[in-house]
């Protein structure tokens, strides 16, 4: 399941870009099709849960080395952007940018344009939140991370 979501977020780098297209494209027209391989991509990617316990409150990161945080990459990005990624292939759609897969999967069978705005919506707020972070990070001369403490971010 790994490498089937790598090879559906493949860009081309250097040479041909036909080739990757062309069997991308063999591939989306199978994809729809086949429920039991997006049954499987969709159970994977339950796996990455948001942050949120429950009462509303954050699930915090305890490894010792990242102490009551939120690891935005893992369970705040990801989760968006596997579930970007399982639209699309139920709809056959050719885009990799997570944004955009959003935004074509919109009002399909797919998914609902309500749930695409609230999906857009987070995967925006969350990843300025990470670079904010990062960029902070980087102006204090620390190494830039995922890891961002609760208390940083605003009640809203």
């Amino acid at each position: 399941l790994m490498y089937c979501s790598i090879f559906f977020d493949l860009r081309t780098v250097f040479g041909d870009e036909s080739l990757l297209k062309s069997i991308r494209s063999k591939m989306l027209q199978l994809t729809p099709k086949n429920q039991l391989f997006l049954s499987h991509l969709a159970f994977n990617a339950l796996k990455l849960k948001p942050p949120l316990g429950f009462f509303r409150d954050f699930v915090l990161v305890h490894d010792g080395k990242h102490n009551d945080t939120l690891d935005l990459k893992h369970n705040g990005l990801a989760p968006i952007v596997d579930l970007a990624r399982i639209y699309a292939l139920s709809e056959g759609i050719q885009a990799v940018q997570t944004k955009k897969r959003i935004q074509l999967a919109a009002g399909s069978g797919s998914l609902s344009q309500e749930g695409a705005e609230n999906l857009l919506d987070a995967y925006e707020f969350i990843a300025n939140l990470r670079l904010e972070h990062q960029a902070k990070q980087i102006q204090d001369k620390q190494t830039p991370d995922n890891y961002m403490s609760p208390i940083e971010i605003s009640k809203l």
